[in-house]
This record gives C-alpha cells, structure tokens and sequence, in this order.
C-alpha cells in the first residue's frame, strides 16, 4: 500500500472505473443507460471506495459491504422494471466488479508497475493531476466507443406498426426504429417515440392538446413530462404522456410495451411512417399480448 494516499485522486479513480463499469453492466443487460444516474451512481461507488482507510474487516463482512454498494449503485443508475430484473442488474455489476478487481490485482502481482494499489478490492494509482485528466479523457473515449459498439449491434434502421390505447380512443401508426436515437424519458429510462399529433387522432389526452410551453407553470400538467432531444434540425423539449396501452407488430410478431410518446405538432417521417422509436423498445419490457 502506498505511504500516501491521495483522497480526491482515490474518489475520481474510482469514479470513472464505477462508470465505465456501470456502462458494461448495462450492455450485458440490455437496460437503458441514463448518464446523469449513472454519474450519480458512480459517485456513490466512489465514496464507498473510502473504506480502504478503515482496518480490513473480515472477507465476509468486505464482501457484503460491496454487494451492499453494488445494489445501492444498480438501483440508482437503473430504471426499476421490477425486483427479479433489478436482482440480475445488481449480479451483473457485481461480477463486473468483481472480474475487474481481480484482472487489476493479477496485473499488480505479475508486472509490479510503480504506484498501483488493490486493497479489499478498491483501485488506487498514485498519478499526477495531468495523469489524472489524461484518465478522465480515457475514461469518455471508452465509453464512447462502448455506445457505439452498442449502437450498431441494434436492428437495421426498420418500420415497426405502433397501436395506441388512451384516451378513451385507439389510434394506429408506422414507426421507423432509428437506430441513430437513443431518446428515453428522463425518470423513467424508458424509451421514446416521438409521434406526430395528427397520427394519433383522438387519442392524445386533452393536456397534450391543451399544452403550451408560452405561460408554462414551474411544473407541466399531471401525467405530463418534458422529453429533451437533440437533431440536426436544433435541440428543444416535447410533451410526452404514457398511454393506457402501446402494442408493436415486429417480426411476426405482436408485443405490448411500456413507453412514452412524445408528440410533436411538426411532421415527422415521410409517407412511409409518422413517428420515430428508439431501438431499445424491441429490447426490453415486453409481453406478449394475452401473456401473462
């Protein structure tokens, strides 16, 4: 162990490995990846990783306590589906954990290097401040590069037909799984399909209808939320509302899941369809309609 350690260089080591980490995690799971709560998540690891101060207590206790933070972490950086789901994203950070732990102490045990520390499973190199903001740049290119393996590991760009139930009324529409958007409803984590208005007809609630951004009190509507996007047309925020029933026709297939639609007064799509989904409504949340 080293004679000095540094607690703002143990607390952002940790930080960015917790994200990369958490980003893995979500890979291997299929789930939506919301960076605010997953940094939020990561900082949570990254003060756990304070323990290395405090006398080992005992592999068991050490052991719990790191699951402990595990769920802590999965629970805040994972939208909850349901508890069996969140028991797998606890396990699977956990082993993420886990395997890096020991990749790191078997690279200290074989090639020594200078600085590096594994102690109860927490990492720590004694690194300069450039060292440190080379790491952080590091730690984003990997991140970015796991995005983009993600990305393309998705369904060629498709037209998937969306049935919407609310309001009182049903409405039917194409949608283009795009596999270039990766718009979720900021709370839930759930994904987005951002529809034109006029496609789903009577079924858009009366508070969509009535909604205006000029004269919008501190808070929307009840049952409304504000979805930010970006595109190359500009960046801006939109309505959404979670109907009583959404059910997708794909593959052969036809499947009732949970999202939000943002709708939009603005054409979107061409002839062909009228809304446009993030790909990740095909991978998790589904039931198949008369199903369980």
């Amino acid at each position: 162990m080293p004679a000095v350690v540094y607690v703002d260089v143990l607390v952002a080591l940790n930080f960015m490995m917790n994200f990369v980490l958490l980003r893995a995690a979500a890979m291997v799971r299929g789930r939506d990846f919301i960076w605010q709560r997953a940094a939020v998540a990561a900082m949570e690891g990254a003060v756990s990783a304070l323990i290395i101060f405090l006398p080992f207590p005992g592999i068991l206790p050490m052991g719990m306590f790191k699951l402990a933070v595990c769920a802590l972490m999965a629970l805040t950086a994972y939208p909850f589906v349901d508890w069996l789901a969140s028991l797998w994203d606890v396990f699977a950070l956990f082993l993420a954990s886990f395997l890096f732990s020991g990749a790191m102490l078997a690279f200290r045990l074989l090639a020594a290097p200078e600085g590096l520390t594994v102690y109860n499973g927490i990492v720590y190199f004694n690194i300069s401040a450039p060292a440190l903001v080379l790491s952080c740049i590091l730690c984003y290119l990997l991140v970015t590069a796991l995005s983009k393996l993600m990305l393309r590991r998705k369904p060629e760009e498709e037209i998937v037909r969306v049935t919407v139930v609310s309001n009182g009324s049903m409405a039917a529409f194409d949608a283009l799984l795009d596999t270039g958007s990766a718009l979720v409803e900021p709370f839930s984590g759930k994904p987005v399909i951002v529809v034109r208005e006029s496609a789903l007809k009577t079924a858009v609630p009366q508070e969509i209808r009535d909604f205006r951004f000029e004269g919008m009190a501190a808070q929307p509507p009840k049952g409304i939320r504000l979805v930010p996007f970006s595109s190359v047309g500009g960046a801006g925020m939109l309505p959404a509302f979670l109907p009583q029933l959404v059910k997708l026709s794909y593959g052969g297939e036809e499947k009732a899941v949970s999202v939000w639609l943002a709708v939009t007064a603005k054409p979107v799509g061409t002839a062909q369809y009228q809304a446009v989904a993030n790909p990740r409504v095909l991978e998790h949340n589904f039931k198949k309609v008369g199903v369980g």
